[in-house]
């Protein structure tokens, strides 16, 4: 009970009696005081320093995030929690046009100030945060989870990066499930004072010509690559951070009503308007490729084909439509499908063609490849 008990002090004046009740809490050794007062470092929580939000947007100099996401929409988001105030910022650009490839390439940032509790600082919070994020990181090294027959997983050890903020670490996550999912991504975190910063970058590509819902051809950023972008990334917001806290010491952030996410500027005229479809008198050799597949799940379907070129993509619309199936009685089922063919150039200039399927026959040599690991299978042009 020492840190309960309380401290009576009773002072007798020569000319009268006078009683004086100071309370205070002891510490655990035994001394008295008075409750610990948030430092710098921590907010005070007090409403009239709660004036201010932290831009996490505006730390990322304009030339970084054009490199890493160009023609990104930027999302800005701030929120009121019980034990921390939450500010976040977003790049997203997920078709980027390169030769081939279409690339996807995204930038998550969360900055989250903790609030004090009890006798805890909001400093104290926030390294308890950090430390179990760093736990976590430590864990998920050598942890050998339980995966399908169809999954893959990878996950890099935690890497320290020294000089920033408090404390700060890396690693990367490369992980594959099915057909249908993939990625990789390197993340960040740090502390500075009562803050915690985590920095999330991901990028991919796959080819134009790939299978529709498949990861067939996908490559995702490489574990060197995604480790150095995160590294450099959450420096500047680490130095923001420590900015921000430096013009408002002792301050409570204020959360902000999130701003509508900003598209990115066209890179074309303005003035040059998007031209609509036209529909197209009869239903092209494209389109009949692939009717024998579309009338399966369409039967007795009513065709229709657009054409549209954009830049230099020309594209064919084609539509399979039956509004009328039988579905027992009294009921209607309407099935549709729609199929969009795209005819580019590549980057030598002239027209694309698919590429031969892959096959073993045609390698020469002792045995079979073996299968590239998670570190080494995507390529540098993702990163």
């Amino acid at each position: 009970m020492p840190t309960l008990a309380a401290a009576l002090v009773v002072l007798v004046a020569a000319t009268g009696v006078g009683l004086f009740l100071l309370y205070g809490n002891k510490d655990d050794e035994g001394g008295g005081g008075t409750p610990p007062v948030a430092g710098t470092s921590s907010a005070s929580g007090s409403p009239s320093a709660a004036a201010v939000g932290v831009d996490v947007c505006s730390m990322l100099p304009k030339d970084e995030a054009d490199r890493l996401v160009p023609d990104a929409t930027v999302d800005k988001r701030s929120r009121d929690n019980d034990y921390t105030v939450n500010f976040g910022c977003n790049w997203t650009n997920r078709r980027i046009s390169f030769g081939e490839f279409w690339r996807s390439r995204e930038i998550d940032v969360k900055v989250d100030q903790h609030k004090p509790d009890g006798v805890k600082t909001g400093r104290a919070m926030a390294q308890n945060s950090y430390e179990a994020d760093y736990s976590s990181g430590k864990y998920r090294e050598t942890a050998k989870p339980t995966l399908d027959e169809d999954e893959k997983e990878y996950i890099s050890p935690v890497k320290d990066i020294p000089n920033v903020g408090d404390s700060a670490f890396a690693q990367y996550t490369w992980r594959r499930s099915g057909k249908m999912l993939w990625y990789a991504y390197g993340t960040a975190y740090a502390r500075v004072g009562d803050m915690t910063i985590e920095v999330k970058y991901q990028a991919g590509q796959q080819r134009k010509d790939a299978q529709i819902l498949t990861n067939e051809s996908a490559q995702a950023v490489t574990e060197e690559n995604a480790i150095r972008e995160v590294s450099g990334l959450v420096v500047h917001f680490a130095k923001g951070v420590a900015e921000w806290q430096r013009k408002h010491p002792d301050v409570l952030a204020q959360a902000e009503p999130s701003a509508t996410p900003t598209a990115p500027p066209s890179r074309s005229p303005s003035s040059t308007p998007t031209p609509s479809p036209t529909v197209l008198a009869s239903f092209p050799a494209d389109c009949g490729a692939v009717s024998g597949t579309a009338v399966k799940l369409v039967p007795d379907a009513t065709t229709r084909a657009r054409g549209n070129r954009i830049g230099d993509d020309d594209r064919t619309e084609c539509r399979w439509l039956n509004l009328d199936l039988p579905d027992g009685e009294g009921r209607k089922k309407v099935r549709s499908a729609l199929i969009t063919v795209h005819r580019f150039t590549n980057r030598a200039g002239g027209p694309w063609t698919s590429r031969p399927p892959r096959s073993s026959t045609r390698r020469t040599g002792a045995g079979p490849r073996a299968a590239p690991s998670p570190r080494s299978a995507a390529s540098p042009g993702a990163s």
